[in-house]
């Protein structure tokens, strides 16, 4: 279990600060996902569906990102995973939190752009 757990922590770490883009990269959401999809389907349809709600009622896809990556270990203790897979949700959600840095202080200034906003 473990074994499968920390490769999917790597694949996250390695899609958000990749060695082939200078320790750079993305977010982790669908990375986080993905992994997620594997280990638990039912919590990754559960988050899936918070995503759509969040974006549907804000129309802001970091929302939407934040809310399920913060409910993700709740979600799979409430759905009866082990231990070691709330904290596998508990670590990817903290590092999808951590990458939208920069997203949490538009939100908080209200500079955030909003989907079908113009740049």
């Amino acid at each position: 279990v473990w074994g499968g757990l920390l490769g999917g922590l790597a694949a996250i770490c390695g899609h958000n600060w990749s060695l082939f883009l200078g320790f750079r990269g993305g977010k982790g959401v669908a990375t986080a996902f993905g992994v997620l999809l594997a280990i638990s389907p039912l919590v990754a349809l559960i988050l899936m569906v918070i995503w759509i709600v969040a974006v549907a009622v804000t129309r802001i896809s970091s929302v939407g990102s934040l809310l399920a990556a913060g409910l993700a270990p709740v979600v799979a203790w409430l759905v009866g995973l082990g231990w070691p897979q709330i904290l596998f949700a508990l670590a990817a959600g903290t590092m999808v939190i951590w990458r939208h840095k920069a997203n949490i202080k538009r939100l908080l200034a209200g500079t955030e752009l909003r989907i079908g906003d113009r740049v």
